[in-house]
């Protein structure tokens, strides 16, 4: 009993310390302490992209093949219709992991609002909030990119479901073509102002940091 009285006793202790040191910490500090978390928690979205690089790269070989093929070959064509399934299957995994990760970094941004009223200084209480509406909005567009990309897999998915049927017209192929380029172009255009608002983020979060002598700004 007593062993866990004083185990209990250290975890209150370790709290209240951890407490009081976060309390004593500037809110510029704090600011960047979530900066560093938030940029953290989006540390495997580079590398679910580069998957999802990698597989479009793949089933754009697949479609290739598939034309140059004819309409003679159905069993060949029905074989690889299903292997473009499948890698239809794997982007959307690893789109809904990157997916996570950009959310679970936006959860921890939202800590910076409790932040900028306590900055004193007006110039970088202004820096903070310019800072925090570069990031927002950056969210707001990856949901967009996101949404679109989901819709472009959904029409892919549709295209090679067509391809494995025994009957299939060209109008119908045509169609279903013009879909997937229309929504790409949308994905692209998105993706384009994700980048740019990323390259943003990164030069306003510099000027940040050297403003205010905070971790390394060598970007």
């Amino acid at each position: 009993m007593h062993k866990h009285l004083s185990i209990l006793a250290i975890v209150l202790c370790s709290t209240i310390l951890l407490s009081g040191c976060w309390a004593s910490v500037s809110p510029e500090e704090k600011v960047y302490r979530i900066l560093e978390e938030s940029v953290k928690k989006e540390h495997e979205f580079e590398e679910q992209h580069k998957r999802i690089t990698q597989l479009e790269k793949e089933e754009k070989k697949i479609y290739k093949d598939i034309i140059e093929l004819g309409w003679r070959q159905s069993d060949s064509i029905r074989v690889l219709a299903e292997e473009a399934l499948d890698n239809i299957e794997k982007r959307e995994k690893f789109l809904a992991v990157e997916h996570k990760k950009i959310q679970a970094s936006q959860k921890t941004s939202m800590k910076m609002e409790d932040q900028i009223d306590k900055i004193e200084r007006k110039e970088i209480e202004k820096q903070v909030i310019t800072l925090h509406k570069t990031m927002n909005k950056r969210y707001e567009t990856y949901e967009k990119l996101y949404e679109a990309y989901g819709q472009s897999l959904v029409y892919d998915r549709e295209l090679y479901e067509m391809f494995t049927k025994e009957t299939l017209k060209m109008d119908q192929l045509q169609e279903q073509i013009e879909k997937i380029n229309k929504s790409y172009e949308k994905v692209l255009r998105y993706y384009e102002q994700f980048n740019e608002l990323t390259e943003k983020f990164m030069r306003q979060k510099a000027d940040f940091y050297r403003k205010n002598e905070l971790g390394n700004d060598e970007e």
